[in-house]
């Protein structure tokens, strides 16, 4: 965590809590929450800090995390709203929000967010800025996330114009029509 490697950190911390598992320490639940925030899920960093606060109600750090958690999630509510209604000047404001937020916390934004914002800017007929957003997605797969939607996948890479599918093997489990060697 110390060197903001959340997704080995986050593998680490989990299996801290499942050693745990019959007298959870706080302090590795607030680490759980913490890894799980930096790398943008929600739902269960929620989850995990309510376990770490059931167990000590003041828990500042505990209090604090979920604060952050609670605001981010508010962000990628109002984010997914705006995308359905096309409202897309609102839906990237919330994106960015979203990033800020988990940027403050020194994590990587998730390449998911990434592809959000490729769609966006394609949608708005921001070609340029579309490839730009998209190269971030490959900078991105050093991180070992798997691109998983596949017609986002398609888009980021027609948009980046890889040169070559095989050089962003992060996304060899989708079933996207770029070639592989």
């Amino acid at each position: 965590m110390a060197l903001k490697k959340f997704r080995p950190a986050l593998a680490d911390c989990q299996q801290a809590a499942n050693l745990q598992s019959a007298a959870p320490s706080v302090k590795t639940l607030v680490r759980l929450a913490r890894c799980q925030l930096s790398t943008g899920s929600t739902a269960p960093a929620l989850s995990t800090l309510r376990a770490a606060l059931a167990l000590e109600p003041r828990n500042d750090a505990a209090l604090q995390l979920q604060k952050k958690v609670e605001a981010l999630e508010k962000h990628l509510r109002n984010h997914e709203s705006s995308r359905a209604k096309k409202d897309w000047a609102m839906a990237r404001l919330s994106l960015d929000r979203c990033i800020q937020a988990i940027e403050a916390e020194g994590g990587d934004t998730p390449i998911q967010w990434r592809l959000w914002k490729v769609e966006m800017e394609i949608s708005r007929g921001n070609w340029d800025t579309a490839g730009i957003a998209a190269k971030s997605v490959f900078i991105c797969a050093k991180t070992g996330e798997r691109i998983t939607d596949v017609r986002l996948c398609d888009l980021a890479m027609r948009c980046g114009k890889s040169p070559t599918h095989q050089t962003y093997s992060r996304c060899e489990d989708c079933s996207c029509s770029l070639p592989r060697r």
